[in-house]
């Protein structure tokens, strides 16, 4: 379940039109935008990919039960005014392909929207190599998931 005590030293606003909440080190706020069928959700403090995948998890559940709500993250254009870019469009997008952008003078590449957008893309590459630390109770069911958790990430292609 959910809990609005989350993260000690936070306390949580909710209101008609915007709340503030967090979890972990992430703070947000929700707000309704007048006139629009849009909730502005506006990252105070965290990683914003980590969000974002939070915020999938979160909505998954939401989105089966009312099948006319769409999820769809839209990211402000730095130094733009009212310009936006679709994150998953950009995820689907290859790096030498070129947009037009309001907002952003001429063509640009995915390249170059990531020196503005850094933060809100995933790497280009996954790193080579990753540290993992498995903590788990020993028994069976923990004993057997870190097991293949282990052989998963050590497998190599």
């Amino acid at each position: 379940g959910w809990c609005y005590n989350t993260t000690a030293g936070f306390d949580p606003l909710l209101g008609r039109n915007r709340c503030d909440v967090a979890f972990g080190c992430s703070r947000l706020s929700f707000s309704l935008t007048t006139g629009q069928p849009v909730i502005r959700v506006t990252v105070r403090q965290g990683k914003p990919l980590e969000i974002i995948d939070r915020l999938r998890l979160i909505s998954r559940s939401v989105l089966t039960r009312f099948g006319n709500l769409r999820l769809r993250f839209l990211i402000a254009v730095p130094g733009a005014t009212n310009s936006y870019v679709e994150l998953d469009t950009l995820s689907n997008t290859s790096s030498a392909s070129v947009m037009y952008i309001d907002g952003i003078p001429g063509a640009t590449t995915l390249q170059t929207l990531g020196t503005l957008l850094g933060p809100w893309l995933p790497p280009p590459h996954p790193p080579e190599n990753f540290d993992v630390m498995l903590s788990y109770r020993w028994g069976p069911t923990d004993s057997e998931l870190a097991d293949a958790l282990y052989d998963w990430l050590s497998a190599t292609h």
